[in-house]
């Protein structure tokens, strides 16, 4: 009586795939040289988790009002989501809607009960505190098997598929939208990352690297089977400092949204150090407390502290959820201020997308908000 099922047009694709559980690898749709090529629009999206922000550009009042093609580059680091990112990609490039999500396509606590609270099949599990709330959802049979059922392609985040795309970048002057997914961390260099939390904690928190702490993260669930049973990762990282640098253009329009559990404390200040002031356009990012030696508070204000750096549209998360709001940026350097000033988005443009965890009773579904961006704008208190 659900529609969690795995044979379900729309979440096959993701949990099964072309032979051996792996999918169709995105194309590359770029056949032209830099060579003429004008200004391009530039969307990077730093942790892409279940596909929430990969059309954000669409909703920030300075992005939706360029004109012509967009690139946009999905980072993910989570091997689970990847397949689920992958085919993301591959229908945004193909102009049709994102597909189901194998699972609630949520990226926090707040969204996840949001999520369960909205559908009517879920709420069996709506009583006591957010711990039991969730530990119930976990266990629901429907959840168990699709979440069992997920699995890793190991083709994306292989050396030639991450490299192949990285380097396509450069060369890239689109006629059309597109979109690529790139499955690997955000950091500062190339290298590997280990990375924590199991299958539950890609639902209500995304999957963190492993020095920034194991604290609250959901490692292991026994009900679990598959590869989705395991609850550490060994995954590819990336430069991404020094990618922007030989592959975004001073005029380009850039757009970068960070959201990456923790490598922010490492990639804010190598691009200080990498000098990639009046690069930026629109800046958006979520800070995360509980990484030894860094605090959020002094990582914001040291990239507030160099002149050119912050671009006037920084966007963080504002109180009310689903809210993107643009802080206002004064004149002085080194100053900071975090009066917001601008909604840019609610729940509702965002958009209601179907998600393959959906209970269709009736035929309605409660859409979810995209992940919330949040304690970057408290730190600034």
């Amino acid at each position: 009586g659900t529609s969690w099922d795995a044979a379900r047009p729309g979440v096959s694709r993701v949990a099964g795939g072309r032979p051996g559980g792996m999918l169709p690898l995105a194309p590359l749709a770029y056949s032209h040289t830099l060579a003429g090529c004008g200004p391009r629009n530039v969307y990077v999206d730093l942790g892409a988790s279940w596909c929430n922000t990969l059309q954000l550009h669409t909703q920030l009042e300075e992005a939706a009002a360029r004109s012509g093609p967009w690139m946009v580059y999905a980072f993910e680091a989570a091997p689970l989501i990847a397949p689920y990112v992958e085919s993301c990609t591959v229908e945004l490039t193909a102009g049709r809607p994102i597909p189901p999500a194998p699972v609630p396509p949520t990226g926090s606590t707040a969204d996840f009960l949001a999520y369960v609270r909205s559908h009517e099949e879920l709420r069996v599990c709506d009583k006591g505190g957010a711990s039991r709330i969730k530990a119930c959802v976990f266990a629901l049979p429907a959840m168990v098997r699709n979440m069992s059922r997920l699995s890793v392609d190991p083709v994306l985040g292989s050396r030639e598929t991450v490299e192949a795309r990285l380097a396509a970048a450069g060369h890239a002057c689109p006629e059309r939208h597109s979109y690529t997914a790139i499955h690997a961390a955000a950091s500062d260099a190339n290298g590997t990352a280990t990375m924590g939390g199991g299958i539950e904690q890609l639902m209500v928190g995304g999957s963190k690297p492993l020095f920034a702490g194991r604290s609250g993260l959901y490692m292991h669930n026994e009900s679990i089977g598959g590869q989705a049973h395991r609850s550490q990762w060994d995954v590819r990282s990336v430069d991404t400092v020094r990618w922007i640098q030989h592959n975004v253009r001073p005029e380009d329009f850039f757009v970068l949204k960070m959201d990456i559990e923790g490598f922010e404390h490492k990639l804010i200040p190598s691009m200080l150090e990498a000098n990639l002031t009046d690069l930026i356009d629109v800046f958006v990012w979520e800070c995360h407390y509980g990484v030894i030696g860094s605090k959020c508070h002094s990582l914001f204000a040291r990239a507030a502290s160099v002149p050119g750096f912050l671009p006037k549209a920084v966007y963080t998360e504002s109180s009310s959820r689903g809210h993107y709001q643009k802080m206002e940026l004064p004149r002085r350097e080194g100053a900071i201020s975090n009066q917001m000033t601008h909604r840019a988005a609610d729940d509702s443009r965002f958009g209601r997308r179907r998600t393959g965890m959906e209970w269709e009773e009736g035929g309605r579904h409660e859409g979810v908000s995209r992940k919330r961006i949040g304690r970057a704008r408290r730190a600034l208190k």
